[in-house]
């Protein structure tokens, strides 16, 4: 009997295979160091800190992450994975190859300091959510031609580099997580890199309905942000970008 196969596209420029998170794996025990007041934080969700809680988590302590996703493999056949217990098989782009990849990066990366959440930039993850939410579009430029810069800027002022991870068909926060930071099919890893950046200080995250694939998630980085009073402000000398343009001091790559 054929494998069957279910899909879960991440976004970079163009769609790729979402790989589920291994569900033999335990939960961690405690919470992680949240960044700036996340648990108290009104502006956000209960799944939404849950994902900055898991992505300090892999920031604090990689050689963690190494290890589970070592496990990961042998339920590996060919580019179809299924996790013990599940019923699915999930059809990857890289098969083990970008698993062995990640473990490798893992291993070699320090501990770094939790995110800290910043809420003019989880407002402007928010309006990219309900943009892409309502029309069904994919991608870092909105309907209104705004840039991942341009909507970060409403609300504030970004410096030292920026950039976003978006996740179409998100499920948990590890799911998520793992996801990323394999980045199976994306040359870049990207998503991966702004995860574990040495250069990014500040998290905005946003979950949300979107048309077409159930939930999705954006995350938004910036080396330094400096706070609005929550309204949205102009910025046009920063308001429109080239994309793909690199920040200065920024040696992340927006995804």
């Amino acid at each position: 009997m054929s494998p069957r196969k279910r899909i879960f596209t991440v976004a970079a420029i163009s769609l790729f295979t979402f790989l589920l998170a291994i569900s033999f794996w335990p939960t961690a025990g405690g919470r992680a160091a949240s960044g700036s007041d996340t648990d108290a934080a009104d502006y956000i969700s209960t799944p939404e800190k849950d994902l900055i809680r898991e992505i300090n988590l892999v920031r604090a302590d990689p050689l963690k992450y190494a290890a589970n996703l070592e496990q990961m493999k042998k339920y590996y056949k060919g580019k179809d994975y299924k996790a013990p217990g599940q019923t699915v098989w999930l059809t990857t782009n890289e098969g083990t190859s970008a698993v062995d990849e990640a473990i490798i990066f893992l291993r070699a990366a320090k501990p770094l300091p939790p995110y800290t959440l910043s809420k003019g930039m989880t407002l402007a993850a928010k309006d990219h959510v309900k943009d892409l939410g309502k029309t069904g579009n994919t991608g870092h430029r909105g309907t209104d031609g705004s840039t991942t810069e341009s909507r970060v800027n409403r609300y504030g002022n970004f410096s030292n580099g920026i950039g976003e991870n978006i996740v179409y068909q998100s499920d948990t926060a590890r799911e998520i997580v793992l996801g990323w930071l394999v980045d199976d099919g994306v040359s870049t890893r990207g998503h991966r890199r702004n995860l574990l950046s040495t250069n990014y200080r500040h998290i905005g995250v946003a979950i949300g309905e979107r048309t077409g694939y159930g939930s999705m998630c954006v995350l938004t980085f910036a080396g330094a942000y400096a706070e609005s009073n929550g309204a949205p402000v102009s910025n046009p000398n920063t308001a429109v970008q080239p994309k793909g343009t690199a920040q200065p001091k920024s040696g992340a790559r927006k995804m």
